[in-house]
């Protein structure tokens, strides 16, 4: 992706943090870019463009995230991707909860949201069966209780502020039961 259009992506990905999918217009991102609206519209051709290559691009870096840290633990580097950790995760975590909440009410962004917690449990799954050796049904049948659990730790994180910390033991605690550790 060519850099301008991966930073007018990020100035989305900060706007849906702060204002809500809705609130993350053409305008409003150029205005965060400090950009015309012409530039934005150059690199993308409608907002419905740019919200994909928003989610995109939030996905992306949380699976970068997930293989730099996988080699200690998969299972943890997985999940923790997806955790509210740092300044950064934080927007993308709140890009992630705005999306999946815009996916309960439209089925266009129900589709790319289910692909994206689709491949994100499929490898959850792998690491709970390199790290187990159970077996698939059962691995899957773990990831999809791991992502769960997941979900409601970001969730109370994005809300109440939980301390990087307390999300790291709790998500350690839930692989630890599910995962027999």
């Amino acid at each position: 992706m060519p850099a301008k259009q991966e930073s007018i992506a990020w100035a989305a990905a900060a706007a849906i943090a702060e204002l809500g999918l809705d609130g993350a217009s053409l305008r409003e991102v150029a205005a965060r870019t400090g950009a015309s609206l012409g530039i934005v519209t150059y690199h993308f051709n409608n907002r419905d463009e740019l919200l994909a290559i928003t989610m995109e691009t939030v996905a992306e870096a949380m699976r970068e995230r997930a293989e730099e840290a996988r080699s200690a633990d998969p299972v943890e580097a997985e999940l923790s991707s997806a955790l509210p950790l740092t300044a950064d995760s934080r927007i993308e975590c709140a890009v992630w909860l705005a999306f999946a909440e815009a996916a309960a009410r439209d089925a266009r962004h129900a589709v790319r949201f289910q692909q994206y917690y689709a491949e994100w449990q499929a490898a959850v799954a792998a690491g709970v069966r390199t790290t187990t050796g159970q077996g698939a049904a059962d691995a899957r049948h773990t990831a999809a209780l791991l992502t769960a659990a997941t979900d409601g730790i970001a969730l109370q994180a994005m809300a109440s502020g939980m301390a990087p910390s307390r999300q790291r033991r709790m998500l350690r605690e839930a692989i630890d039961r599910l995962c027999g550790g």
